[in-house]
C-alpha cells in the first residue's frame, strides 16, 4: 500500500477543480452559523463533522493532509472517514489498518 501524497483525496464535482477542503468546508460552515446567529442561536453551538471519501488512489498521507489542513483552519468537532474505495481485498482488516494509520499521523 502507497502512502504517497501525489494521489488525489477525494473525487472532486468538476474534473480539474482543485480541492481545497478549508475553502469548501469553511465557507459552508461561516454561511450556517451566520444563519444561526441571524436567527438569534449562538453560532458556536453549531456543530460540524467533516467527512473524507477517498477515492481507490488516494493515499493514507492525503487523507491525513485534508485533515490536518481542515483542523487547524476550521472549528470541526469530529472527523468521518469513508475507506470503501481504498480498501481492496483486504476487506476489514484492511480498512482498520488504515484507520490506524491515520489515527496515528492525525493525534
Amino acid at each position: 500500500m502507497s502512502t504517497s501524497s501525489t494521489s488525489p483525496p477525494v473525487v472532486l464535482p468538476h474534473p480539474g477543480m482543485e480541492f481545497d477542503p478549508v475553502t469548501m468546508v469553511g465557507g459552508q460552515l461561516e454561511q450556517v452559523r451566520r444563519l444561526a446567529e441571524s436567527e438569534g442561536r449562538d453560532p458556536a453551538d453549531i456543530g460540524a463533522a467533516l467527512r473524507v471519501n477517498p477515492v481507490a488512489e488516494s493515499s493514507v498521507d492525503a487523507v491525513v493532509e485534508v485533515i490536518l489542513r481542515t483542523r487547524d483552519a476550521i472549528d470541526v468537532d469530529d472527523v468521518f472517514v469513508d475507506f470503501t474505495y481504498m480498501v481492496d481485498n483486504g476487506g476489514v482488516d484492511q480498512a482498520m489498518e488504515l484507520l490506524q494509520q491515520t489515527l496515528d499521523l492525525t493525534r
